[in-house]
């Protein structure tokens, strides 16, 4: 995963208009989860986005109600 969002960034990272904060249950299955449940290395994640110059929101959605405070605290969390 580390060279995978390493490599994206390299390639795209001045192109970053928006950022979304949805998780991976397993390798290729992209936004299933909410953030902070699955696999994605939101450290990792957060840096390149940063280091992309990126200040943008973090985009949550389709999420269940009992999935926002979570993920919404997980995040905060990882940011501050």
């Amino acid at each position: 995963m580390p060279a995978i969002l390493t490599e994206a960034f390299e390639l795209l990272a001045g192109d970053v208009i928006l950022a979304h904060a949805k998780d991976l249950n397993h390798d290729g299955e992209a936004g299933h989860q909410a953030a902070g449940t699955g696999a994605l290395d939101y450290d990792l994640y957060l840096e390149l986005l940063r280091g992309a110059g990126y200040t943008g929101p973090l985009i949550l959605h389709s999420l269940d109600e009992a999935q926002v405070d979570p993920a919404v605290a997980f995040l905060r969390s990882k940011i501050h």
